[in-house]
């Protein structure tokens, strides 16, 4: 989000545009529900869920990578 910030300053956009205001405020809901969720885990849950997440998102990605050409 800082550097959509940054960008957007840099560049003059309109911070203030309904769209633009949107996506931050979508964001911040999902990255504060997130951590909301995970306060509510015990910590050995919080180890497992985190771990799970982060290697899907890399074999998603990788995936990604190898069927962008097709």
């Amino acid at each position: 989000m800082t550097g959509i910030l940054s960008v957007a300053i840099i560049q003059k956009i309109n911070i203030l545009d309904k769209v633009i205001l949107a996506y931050f405020g979508g964001l911040t809901a999902i990255i504060a529900g997130v951590i909301y969720y995970f306060s509510t885990l015990p910590k050995e849950q919080i180890t497992a869920l985190s771990t799970l997440a982060a290697n899907f998102i890399l074999i998603s990605i990788i995936v990604l990578l190898l069927l962008w050409p097709l």
